[in-house]
């Protein structure tokens, strides 16, 4: 079990999948956004309830790893955070499709190290968790409701994947798949913990339509958020600190 102290925080970061829709003001039912951050915040709170930690979310919609790495001491070091969690990378990819993958994955990849190192070398105690960023084609470009697990309220609503073609997600996999090879490694020698979230959604997709998990190919419903969820408590509680 993750231990928390009194006074301890506890920071989520990323893209818009760990922004949730979170709210800017004091709203509580909406302060920590609706997702699998709020899900593993809840399950830390009550496993520490007695320390009383406290939980940001600073995930920013659009936001890249490089764009993260800018405005780290900022958005994460202020905060000296005793456990924090990184989800990014789908922005990097959208941005960068048709440069080479050798490139695309060395810049990423020195924009994630510099932000375990310089968080290491501020806070040597710290838990850090980098998450996997992933990709699934939803199969719901001719049909967009028909496997979704909510209602449909909005007939009208633009998916994001719609001009996805089978070249453009090619390109999606082939450049994540170029980080899922490199994170791992990362994580092992900054001493930080590695959450696998692609094989989680490949291998769900093959018991269910894959827009019962991820709605637009990125964006998980809120059963992938849970799913995501309990990967991550997963790893947490057999990671070695």
């Amino acid at each position: 079990m993750i231990t928390l102290k009194s006074g301890d925080t506890v920071l989520f970061t990323g893209d818009s999948i760990t922004h949730g829709g979170r709210g800017n003001c004091m709203d509580g039912n909406h302060i920590l956004g609706h997702g699998y951050q709020e899900i593993v915040c809840g399950y830390l709170a009550e496993n520490n309830i007695e320390s009383m930690p406290k939980f940001y979310n600073k995930g920013v919609s659009g936001k890249t790893m490089a764009q993260i790495c800018e405005d780290w001491e900022m958005d994460a070091l202020f905060y000296r955070p005793a456990l924090i969690s990184l989800l990014a990378g789908i922005n990097d990819v959208a941005r960068s499709l048709d440069e080479s993958t050798d490139i695309f994955t060395k810049n990423y990849i020195s924009a994630a190290e510099s932000i375990l190192s310089r968080t290491f070398a501020a806070l040597p105690d710290v838990k850090f968790f980098i998450c996997e960023p992933f990709y699934l084609d939803a199969k719901n470009r001719e049909n967009q409701y028909e496997f979704f697990p909510h209602p449909v309220c909005e007939q009208d609503f633009v998916f994001g994947n719609k001009n996805h073609t089978e070249e453009v997600m090619k390109k999606y996999r082939e450049k994540l798949d170029a980080i899922s090879a490199a994170l791992p490694a990362l994580a092992k020698k900054n001493g930080a913990v590695f959450v696998p979230f692609q094989s989680l959604f490949d291998e769900a997709a093959k018991k269910v339509h894959p827009s019962y998990l991820v709605w637009d190919n990125i964006h998980p419903t809120f059963v992938g958020h849970r799913l995501m969820a309990k990967r991550w408590i997963e790893i947490a509680e057999s990671a070695k600190f």
